[in-house]
């Protein structure tokens, strides 16, 4: 039986970072693809995350929650099974997450639809299919004119930046909730 060739991931320059961060800012996801880049948080988590979940005066995000792809309304939004997690957030984000909650309200109040209270809603205020989030991300990368990477590899991306940082290993595996620290030098390193 043939095997699949494993991929080798090749992060993005920091040239490629700012390209597809300016490209999403033009297209309206900016502060979408900023969070997960300064978070490193899973797209089911990103996609279950409320405002509650953000302490703008501590600056954490405590994750919680999982966003399933099935389901409707609440009934899609289920509690991680490995428990709650708390990680401090950069500076810089908190205050674009405080100017995009500020817009969020403004356009959200018209329409009256932020029951959920999700940072990331769609449209009416729901939770988002990760296949849209997958398909957009994939359209924004073509618009930039980046290398393709995976939505997930935006994770490794993260490690990575906290790695050029001077962030030590152990650091990365408790911020990315890794429970052994090979999964942090596999996600690193392979």
């Amino acid at each position: 039986m043939n095997k699949k060739p494993v991929r080798k991931f090749v992060p993005w320059s920091n040239k490629e970072v700012i390209e597809f961060l300016k490209v999403a800012e033009l297209e309206g996801s900016g502060e979408m693809y900023k969070f997960v880049l300064s978070t490193g948080v899973r797209l089911g988590e990103l996609l279950a995350i409320t405002w509650d979940n953000i302490d703008f005066d501590k600056e954490t995000l405590t994750v919680n929650k999982n966003a399933l792809s099935t389901g409707s309304g609440e009934k899609q939004i289920e509690p991680l099974r490995s428990g709650s997690h708390t990680i401090a957030l950069p500076s810089n984000l908190v205050i674009t997450l405080k100017e995009y909650k500020e817009k969020q309200r403004r356009e959200m109040d018209k329409q009256n639809q932020h029951k959920l209270n999700l940072v990331f809603p769609d449209k009416t205020g729901g939770v988002r299919k990760p296949s849209t989030i997958r398909i957009e991300f994939h359209r924004l990368i073509e618009k930039a004119n980046v290398r393709k990477i995976t939505f997930h590899d935006l994770r490794r991306m993260h490690a990575i930046l906290l790695v050029n940082a001077g962030a030590s290993l152990d650091l990365i595996k408790n911020r990315l909730r890794h429970s052994r620290i090979e999964t942090t030098q596999n996600l690193l390193y392979k």
